[in-house]
């Protein structure tokens, strides 16, 4: 386990580099759309913001339930699941449209508005939350993975604080999701998205084998001290 932060460091190392290979790839390509023009042609695309505030109360809140996710559930291109709050399933049924699938893209809109991450397995089923946009667009259109690569990337987060709005905090909105300018990947970006996504699986298998050996350590350390383990004397 001692060895796992170099391994992941060099992974993130090596996942950094492939990312934006192939984003300056594409850049050079010759295909950049908005990504409203991109939805526009796709069958069951959607950009749409989280819930009202107000259609959440503290009584919806639970211990165990449906993961909701907030601006700050987004971190490092990731959703956070064990830390997101939960809700009732029928509170969450109540505020279906909200609900997401797997390949969706979560966006905060507010504060850090580079946050960005495409919806895993294990979070479909759960809410777009307030302070979130949802976006939603088939993969055989356009990769989730690409466009929330290109979304973090400087050429689009300058559109983005250029043209987001608040008096107090800058705000990210669905027209203005709609109106960024992206590059299509080309056939160079696509054998380097390729091997970025291999890093990631393996970069993924790491921290979930870490996590796994975390938890058997605080585990046993719990147990030894209850007494409910007891070490043999040689």
């Amino acid at each position: 386990m001692s060895g796992f932060p170099d391994r992941s460091h060099k992974l993130s190392v090596t996942a950094s580099g492939l990312a934006s290979a192939a984003v300056a790839a594409a850049f050079a390509g010759p295909g950049i759309r908005s990504i409203g023009q991109i939805a526009e042609g796709a069958p069951g695309s959607l950009v749409q913001t989280g819930p009202f505030g107000s259609q959440l109360h503290a009584s919806d809140y639970v211990s165990e339930g449906v993961p909701t996710f907030m601006p700050t559930d987004i971190a490092n291109g990731r959703l956070d699941i064990a830390g997101a709050a939960k809700i009732t399933e029928s509170k969450a049924n109540e505020l279906g449209r909200h609900r997401l699938r797997s390949g969706d893209l979560l966006f905060g809109r507010r504060g850090d508005l580079s946050r960005c991450a495409v919806v895993p397995d294990g979070a479909a089923g759960g809410l777009c939350g307030t302070g979130c946009l949802l976006v939603r667009i088939p993969n055989n259109v356009i990769a989730a993975d690409w466009l929330a690569l290109v979304y973090r990337h400087d050429y689009v987060q300058r559109q983005v604080l250029g043209r987001a709005v608040g008096s107090t905090m800058l705000n990210l909105s669905g027209g203005l999701i709609r109106s960024l300018l992206v590059p299509l990947p080309t056939e160079e970006s696509e054998q380097l998205m390729a091997a970025f996504r291999s890093n990631e699986q393996r970069l993924e298998a790491e921290s979930n084998q870490h996590s796994k050996l975390r938890e058997l350590r605080r585990g046993l350390a719990s147990d030894l001290l209850s007494g409910r383990v007891r070490t043999v004397k040689a």
